[in-house]
Parts: C-alpha cells; sequence; structure tokens
C-alpha cells in the first residue's frame, strides 16, 4: 500500500510518499531575499540564502536584541537554503544547513523535522526518528512531526507506534488527511480491511480528489475480490489523472478478476505506455495472458518482471504456470516450489483470480 512521505515499492502498489515541513519560512523584511515566495526556484533560493548567510559572517553584536536578529536572519537562511537543497536532492547539502540552522538555534523545531524528513529520503528512518522527537520535545503538538515520525516508523517496520502517532495526529487536527491515508495502508498490510476502508473513506471525505487514496482503497476491495467496487474507484482516479500509470495497472488486475480479459489487457498495455517495464504492471498483464491461455505472452512478461526483482513470488509463480502449461514441467514445478517458499498463500492467491498450478 502507498504511504506518504518517500517513494517505495509495496506488494500491491507503488507506494508514494509526499514531503512535508518542507515551506521556506519568512523572516527577512521587506526586502525579501531568501523569503518564501511564489515563482522562486530552488537555484534561486540557494543564491539569494548564500548571500544573506555571507554578509553576515563578519563582526557581529557579541550579545543583546541586534545579535539575536541577525542570529535568527542566520538561521532562517541556513534553513531556506537546505530546503531548497533538498528540493534539488542534493541531500547532504542540506543536512549540513540543518545542522548549522540548529546549531544556531537549538530550539528549532521546523529545522529538527526537515532535518528528519531529509534522513528519511535517505534511508536512515532511525536517525528521522530521533530529529522529530526531538522537534516533538519542543512542540508537543508538532503535527508534520507526528505525521513525518509515524511514517519513519513504519518504514522501519515499527507500525505499532506508527499508528500511535498517526492517532494522536488525528486526535489534534480531525481533517488531517494523509494521517487517515496512512494509517489506513497499515491496516491494509495488516489484512484489517474494514478499518483500511473506513480511513480511505474519511481520507478522501477531506480530498475527495486524491487520486492516490482512490487508488488504495481499490486495491483494498480487490484484496476482498469485490472487483467492480475496485474497478468503481480506479475509473475515479484515472478521470482525476489519466496518467496515473498505478491506477490502470490496478485496474487490468481487477477486471482480469472480474472476467474482462480484453479490457483488463487494453489496460495493462496503457500501464506499460506510461510506465515501461513496471513490474507489477507486467505481473498484472502475466495474469490476463494466463487466463487467456497465451502462455508464451504470459512467460515473456513473467521473465520482464522477474530482471526487475528476482524474488518476486508473484512472477515466479505465475512464470511456473506457464511453463507447466508451455510443456516445460520441471521449470514450472521448480519454479512455483520457490515462490511457495517465499510466500505461502501464493498459490489461493492465484486460485481467487481462476488460475492453478
Amino acid at each position: 500500500m502507498m504511504m506518504r512521505a518517500l517513494t517505495t515499492p509495496a506488494a500491491l502498489a507503488v507506494a508514494a510518499f509526499i514531503g512535508f515541513g518542507c515551506t521556506l519560512m519568512d523572516g527577512f523584511g521587506p526586502s525579501q531575499s531568501c523569503a518564501a515566495r511564489s515563482g522562486v526556484g530552488p537555484d534561486q533560493m540557494v543564491g539569494e540564502c548564500t548571500a544573506v548567510i555571507d554578509a553576515n559572517r563578519g563582526a557581529r553584536p557579541a550579545t543583546g536584541p541586534e545579535r539575536a536578529a541577525i542570529d535568527r536572519q542566520v538561521a532562517l537562511a541556513y534553513f531556506n537554503r537546505a530546503n531548497a537543497y533538498r528540493a534539488k536532492r542534493q541531500f547532504d547539502l542540506a543536512i549540513a544547513d540543518y545542522d548549522s540552522a540548529i546549531g544556531i538555534n537549538p530550539d528549532f523545531a521546523n529545522a529538527y523535522v526537515n532535518r528528519g524528513l531529509t534522513f528519511a529520503e535517505m534511508g536512515q528512518n532511525s536517525r528521522a526518528i530521533a530529529d522529530c522527537t526531538q522537534a516533538l520535545k519542543l512542540e508537543p503538538n508538532h503535527q508534520r512531526a507526528l505525521l513525518n515520525r509515524g511514517r519513519a516508523y513504519a518504514a522501519a517496520g515499527q507500525t505499532e507506534r506508527a499508528l500511535q502517532d498517526y492517532d494522536q495526529l488525528i486526535g489534534l487536527n480531525p481533517k488531517a488527511a494523509d494521517a487517515y491515508y496512512n494509517r489506513a495502508a497499515i491496516y491494509a498490510d495488516r489484512g484489517q480491511y474494514d478499518r483500511a476502508v473506513n480511513d480511505y473513506d474519511q481520507a478522501l471525505r477531506i480530498n475527495p480528489k486524491d487520486a492516490d487514496a482512490l487508488v488504495n482503497r481499490g486495491l483494498v476491495y480487490a484484496a476482498r475480490r469485490q472487483h467492480e467496487r475496485a474497478i468503481q474507484d480506479f475509473d475515479a482516479a484515472i478521470a482525476l489523472e489519466p496518467a496515473n500509470a498505478s491506477a490502470w495497472g490496478a485496474r487490468c488486475q481487477s477486471r482480469a478478476g472480474a472476467g474482462q480479459l480484453p479490457r483488463a489487457l487494453a489496460d495493462c498495455n496503457e500501464a506499460l505506455r506510461l510506465q515501461p517495464n513496471d513490474g507489477a504492471s507486467l505481473e498484472a498483464r502475466g495474469l490476463v495472458h494466463l487466463k487467456r491461455a497465451d502462455y508464451r505472452a504470459a512467460l515473456a512478461d513473467y521473465d520482464a518482471a522477474l530482471r526487475r526483482r528476482a524474488d518476486s513470488a508473484t512472477s515466479l509463480y505465475g512464470r511456473g504456470v506457464a511453463k507447466l502449461h508451455g510443456g516445460n514441467a520441471a521449470g514450472g514445478k521448480a519454479d512455483i516450489a520457490a515462490a511457495k517458499k517465499l510466500q505461502k498463500n501464493i498459490a489461493e492467491r492465484f486460485a481467487e483470480y481462476g488460475v492453478r498450478g
């Protein structure tokens, strides 16, 4: 299931995380140099903030209100430049600037949040958790810190702690759509489908045009074998985002489950046109080919998917079935055995779609 804050693949969907806490902060007076405003890209922001930082490297008052004002300005400049570097995916430079901002102002909660987000994007979830925790010590109700720490806990496999953060955030802000969205993803991965649907429903009440939430809710319906309802959600997602390859691929698989094979094949072809060599869409099209008894085409798609991820139980099982029907009994049995070692219920999952090894 997709969760928000970084991009990773997952079993049922392409996971997508969006960044939080990356708003540029104002505080630079009438000139607006190095301040948040529309039409300013990250390269311009780096240049403006560098100028502010360089202009304040010289002699400064040792103490007093003037020194405090200059320190605040320089800390904000480092913070805003760090945000620009993060937008450019220059993470090491971003971390260095967040460090500088925190060094000047150790109580700068947003700097901890954004540094934590950067660590999360680098796959360093323990450091992301530590930074968000520090932000919450400074501001116990910091909503972005709760959201990002929850995501980092989930990415680290600590889903109970993630749920606690999402619960707390929803208690603070019942309109926190992304907290419902991320909590639903955990429930779905646990097979708690009713809870997942309820949370996606709530996220969509808050933001009816959230195509990712529609795709994820559709995936839950598909997991419950409610393919017609799933297709309705995928239809709505595609209407909102016609280039959403995940929605096309997911609708392909649900249409295969509903027996709509020609339309399923067309959907998978469109998904792969939008996102060539996507593993999930290759697997979905392989399923369609199996159901159409086009075993050579199925074999080609599962081979391609396995080149992207060699330990996919779905691809191994599907390729095994294709090999069995294509006359390669030994190869088929070996692939099916390997798939069952990776996922004990893989045969049952395929049987739900009318495919048996």
